[in-house]
């Protein structure tokens, strides 16, 4: 006798359980018929199915021995026929020609044992339920979507119970007069009371949010959550409550940690259910790893996790809204012990066009420290230095010998690093355009000569960090002469692929101010054009690919490649100097996690090539400070292209041949002085095996040994290539 399965009993009760079933349908699944069960099981003891053979090979399942092998010798139809088993010569009898000449082929199956050949019963399949007597299917039920008075009068309810749970926790926790003071031990069963009430706020503001959302639910209910600022009072609340279990740490220490482990539950759940606000949750989760990772005190591997998810979710923010500098603010603040990354993400928290005025106070946390201590610094902790008496105007006389320790170690510093030193390279570049720009600050020259609204900063620093004219003027001179000397002994490492990353955030700004001649008046008699021609010369010379230089449109990847942007693009993302330089797709590929974006292929050398020159072709378009020498395909300055015509310009005496080179006695006596079309006498010059002269042996001023130098090895390239 077959038992009645324990499960319909549990199913009846879960379809009770649920305000969806109707009652009629929970009797009719309680009390349907069972299906017939056979009134002879199989035997027990019986280790096979019925009807199978049980000789089978060694290695071989049963299954193989079945019904498989009917199918392998060509027809599943023939099994037993009056006992006796299947006989090769059937297949001539049955099939004809046609069997007879695949009869003919040989087939390995034919050398198998005897054992294999013998015919098993097909497998037993369980019938179909929906032949069974009793069974039956009903009808899914049916979701009555509410009337729109009904859903209104759901919403107006939801929103009474925020409300008045909004007025006890202002009451509880923020209100100046009846808030509970601070030096006030509260009990255990009074925080789970304060808990509760916040965990309920939670809950409602939630509820209200999916009725807001409904599908059924009309353009005006749809907007009720901006119109009452509700993401804002959601997190204000939060964020009260949260100070007020911080300041009474380590009594609450647990309560703060369950209330954070619900908040984040119901965060999580806002952003996969409510994507029309879907910025504000990653803010708010970020807010939320921050204190969980700050009452962290014990656990270090626990602090790095909470640290981690705090930085994803922030980097995921700022990712979303690049120009927001609060985001910034916060990332810096996670950056510990990165002091380096912390000045970067400081000073583009100040210059980005939403700047974060808090950041003018936090910053002053990583440059005291440094300017208490003046010895036992290292590289990047002395650059931070530099920038600290930059900024705070504090310990001014000790400025240029900070400078000059920096400067003196920085190129012996960048090949100790090696490949170390590609992300410090435009974090370290990225500082000095936010010096330049006087970190944020109005009153900076360089910042006054941009027009307005193309400038690094807003009107929210205005107010907080503002200085005099005269001292503005000081700081920048200060600050230009630091940013100049700076970018001189890294361009003297042209051929460093670890200096690349430098180079790029260096050209990206410099051709963001090429492009306003009030701003490039400022800094272009100390910018070191000589150097940065030698960078794009050695770049071009080492460029694997084709060069894209002369295309307007931005060096993109090809069409079957996708995009992936440089780890510095990232950094430079968000700044006014960069806005106009990237695609506006540029970062849509949404799929390439934290740890993508800054990994460092080799093939990312050839791509920032490419990228330096089409922005060094795009420089030259814009001025005269370098130009692009199509026949010899090499940038020249514009002192060095001036003279090169002035030369080529004079004809050789005996020059047909060559007329763009000058005769070496000809260009002997203009580069040293003489008057310009003379020639000198050939006698003038020293012939090979002939001793010198006395007026041959005169030696010549360091500028004119060089200027000739340098000319004459131009000539004889140019020689060389026509040859």
């Amino acid at each position: 006798m077959s038992a009645r399965p324990p499960s319909s009993n549990s199913a009846a009760t879960q379809s009770l359980q649920s305000p969806w079933v109707v009652e009629r349908d929970v009797q009719s699944i309680a009390f349907r018929p069972l299906p017939a069960t056979p009134s002879t099981p199989f035997p027990a003891s019986s280790s096979s199915t019925p009807g199978t053979s049980s000789h089978t090979a060694p290695g071989r399942s049963r299954r193989r021995s079945g019904i498989a092998r009917n199918f392998d010798h060509g027809d599943a139809t023939k099994k037993l026929a009056g006992g006796r088993p299947w006989n090769p010569t059937d297949e001539h009898k049955s099939r004809g020609f046609r069997a007879r000449l695949s009869t003919s082929r040989p087939n390995w199956r034919s050398k198998r044992p005897p054992s294999m050949d013998q015919l098993g019963a097909p497998e037993v399949h369980p019938a179909d339920m929906s032949t069974m007597p009793g069974f039956s299917l009903f009808r899914q039920v049916e979701q009555k979507h509410p009337s729109r008075e009904q859903l209104d009068n759901n919403v107006k309810d939801i929103y009474e119970g925020v409300t008045m749970i909004e007025r006890k926790c202002i009451e509880l926790i923020s209100s100046p007069k009846t808030m509970i003071p601070e030096d006030r031990e509260l009990s255990a069963e009074q925080y789970q009371k304060l808990i509760g009430l916040h965990e309920t706020l939670l809950h409602e503001q939630y509820d209200f949010f999916l009725a807001c959302q409904n599908s059924s639910a009309e353009a005006e209910i749809r907007l009720l959550p901006n119109t009452y600022n509700m993401p804002a009072r959601m997190w204000r609340h939060g964020q009260s409550f949260l100070e007020f279990l911080r300041k009474r740490l380590p009594t609450s220490r647990e309560h703060m940690l369950k209330f954070i482990c619900k908040a984040y539950i119901i965060m999580t759940l806002l952003y996969e259910t409510v994507p029309a606000f879907v910025s504000t949750w990653i803010g708010c989760l970020g807010h939320l790893g921050r204190y969980r990772m700050a009452i962290e005190d014990d656990g270090i591997r626990d602090r790095e996790i909470w640290t981690s998810v705090s930085r994803h979710w922030y980097l995921k923010a700022s990712d979303r809204s690049p120009e927001v500098g609060m985001f910034y603010h916060h990332l810096a603040m996670l950056a510990r012990p990165d002091a380096l990354q912390q000045l970067y993400y400081y000073n583009k928290s100040l210059c980005v066009p939403y700047s974060f005025p808090i950041a003018l106070n936090s910053i002053m946390t990583l440059f005291d420290p440094v300017l208490e201590r003046s010895s036992r610094l290292n590289a990047h902790e002395i650059f931070i230095r530099v920038h600290a008496i930059l900024f705070s105007g504090r310990k001014h006389d000790e400025l240029d010998s900070t400078m000059a320790e920096f400067l003196g170690a920085l190129d012996r510093k960048i090949a100790e690093k090696n490949k170390e030193w590609l992300h410090p390279g435009y974090y370290i570049a990225i500082s000095l355009i936010c010096s330049l720009l006087g970190y944020g600050s109005p009153t900076n020259p360089l910042k006054q000569s941009i027009p307005a609204g193309q400038d690094d900063g807003s009107a929210a620093l205005s107010n907080k960090f503002t200085t005099d004219d005269e001292t503005a003027k000081k700081q920048f001179e200060n600050t230009r002469a630091f940013v100049m000397k700076t970018c001189d002994i890294v361009f003297r490492r042209k051929s460093d692929i670890n200096a690349l990353p430098f180079f790029h955030t260096i050209l990206v700004f410099l051709y963001y101010v090429a492009q306003h001649p009030r701003a490039i008046a400022v800094i272009e008699d100390e910018f070191p054009w000589k150097r940065l021609v030698d960078v794009l010369n050695e770049a071009f010379s080492a460029l694997l690919s084709k060069p894209r230089m002369a295309n307007e449109s931005f060096p993109r990847p090809l069409r079957n490649e996708p995009l992936c942007p440089l780890p510095e693009d990232y950094a430079l993302r968000g700044f006014a100097f960069s806005k106009g330089y990237f695609p506006a797709d540029w970062f849509s590929n949404e799929k390439l996690e934290d740890a993508e974006k800054m990994f460092e292929p080799p093939s990312l050398g050839d791509k920032r090539r490419q990228r330096l020159h089409w922005l060094g072709h795009q420089i030259c378009s814009l001025g005269t400070w370098i130009k692009w020498n199509t026949g010899s395909s090499r940038y020249t300055t514009a002192e060095e292209g001036e003279r090169r015509r002035q030369v080529s310009s004079t004809e050789s005496p005996g020059g047909s041949k060559y007329p763009h080179c000058a005769a070496p006695a000809d260009l002997r006596s203009r580069v040293s002085g003489g008057q310009t079309g003379s020639s000198a006498p050939s006698s003038s010059l020293r012939q090979p095996g002939m001793p010198a002269t006395t007026s041959q042996q005169a030696p010549m001023t360091k500028m004119s040994r060089s200027d000739f130098d340098e000319t004459m090895i131009d000539r004889l390239n140019c020689q060389f290539c026509r040859r």
